[in-house]
């Protein structure tokens, strides 16, 4: 059972900085434009299918291609800021909310008819699995904590040691503060999409080099991205990390006594609960 837990453990952890790193995307404009965007999920899904595209239909080594994958998600994103919230600014947060279930079910369905909803690879090498005592850990796991933890840490550099961190931090506390202080809002806005689009499609990246790309890739990964923004507190960087930790490793943790078909219901449980004991999340400020 030990051995079991652990093994858990570990998954959960590689899940968790999956998730941790997507929910960055979704807390930093949660934060600023003060709605969740359900397109998050599927903005995931794109990178991954874009990274597929590159990678096996030009034959673009896999960096190259997650790059690419990665920069072109990130102009959509902004397109999509522009063209579908932007106009709607001044609306009620029902009207952008209802603007982004719009918005993910428009990706979505392109997604399926350029690819198809059969399941998609990237080209990796069959990698053994690596002992440490008890556990095995994959070498590509091993990656994809690495990748996430470097992008966390360049994210965090970006938000609180540089200029254009502070004016962002400035909009999402008071807005209007901020314009009177002189800080452009409309360049800061077009950053703060800019950038979680550029986090959100890593996430899909490395999601999509751990497990088969279908076109509800990100829908299913969503509700724990919501968990864990809710939980560490919306607009809080920490929170989003640790929130995505701890709804990862709840999540394969609870495998071992119920069906993985079920653990999404976990971070839902989690998501219930947080908002009946701690609606602000626990990094609130």
């Amino acid at each position: 059972m030990i051995q079991v837990l652990l093994q858990s453990t570990v998954n959960g952890i590689v899940l968790g900085s999956m998730v941790a790193l997507a929910s960055l995307g979704l807390t930093l404009i949660w934060g600023v434009e003060r709605f969740p965007n359900i397109a998050q999920g599927d903005f995931l899904t794109l990178a991954a299918y874009l990274t597929f595209a590159f990678n096996v239909f030009f034959a673009f080594p896999l960096g190259v291609a997650a790059i690419v994958g990665i920069v072109v998600t990130a102009g959509i994103v902004l397109l999509v800021y522009r063209v579908a919230f932007r106009p709607l600014r001044r609306s009620p947060t029902v009207a952008l909310f209802g603007a982004s279930i719009g918005v993910a079910l428009l990706i979505r369905g392109m997604i399926g008819f350029i690819w198809g909803t059969e399941l998609k690879n990237f080209r990796l090498p069959v990698m053994r699995d690596l002992s440490f005592s008890i556990v095995r850990v994959n070498p590509i796991d091993l990656a994809v904590v690495a990748g996430a933890t470097v992008l966390v840490a360049l994210l965090y550099a970006l938000v609180h040691g540089t200029r254009i961190g502070a004016e962002m931090r400035a909009v999402a506390d008071v807005p209007e503060l901020a314009r009177v202080s002189g800080i452009d809002s409309e360049r800061v806005l077009r950053i703060t999409w800019m950038v979680a689009g550029l986090v959100t499609a890593a996430a899909g990246v490395l999601l999509g080099a751990k497990i088969d790309v279908d076109p509800l890739l990100g829908w299913r990964l969503l509700l724990a991205m919501f968990a864990a923004t809710t939980l560490g507190g919306v607009g809080s960087l920490p929170g989003a990390v640790v929130g995505g930790i701890v709804i990862g490793v709840a999540m394969e943790v609870s495998t071992v006594w119920i069906s993985p078909a079920y653990k999404v219901a976990v971070a839902f449980g989690f998501l219930s609960l947080v908002l009946l004991l701690r609606p602000r999340g626990l990094f609130a400020k």
